[in-house]
């Protein structure tokens, strides 16, 4: 009986150290805050700008699970190493500016890089 719980032990061990040297992979991207001028001609180049600092959640699948947070970097862009696996990412805004939650999956998507587009709400 000794023999089974030991092994048991090694087996439990043994599982946890292959989930902590799961391999991770790479969700990349940049926010992007559009349009960032008024009038009749909002696409226009320079209409947009990447937004530095824009407060990015992590969730599990389904919504619920917090899984990380994080501030996008210079330019707007943002790096997760994650496990293979199924995640919303979104950005935390205020009531005038909306963005999309981007669903992914890896390592489908893996390293490609994705944009998070927000809508500023300027006409």
């Amino acid at each position: 009986m000794r023999r089974a719980a030991v092994a048991g032990v090694l087996l439990a061990a043994s599982a946890a150290s292959a989930a902590w040297a799961a391999p991770s992979f790479a969700l990349r991207g940049s926010v992007v805050l559009a349009p960032t001028c008024s009038g009749p001609d909002l696409e226009r180049p320079g209409c947009s700008q990447a937004w530095v600092d824009a407060p990015l959640v992590l969730h599990d699948a389904a919504g619920v699970q917090v899984l990380g947070r994080q501030a996008s970097g210079a330019g707007g862009q943002f790096r997760f190493a994650l496990p293979a696996g199924r995640y919303r990412l979104s950005v935390q805004t205020d009531k005038i500016t909306r963005c999309p939650v981007l669903e992914v999956e890896l390592p489908a998507m893996h390293d490609r890089p994705q944009t998070i587009d927000c809508d500023t709400g300027r006409r």
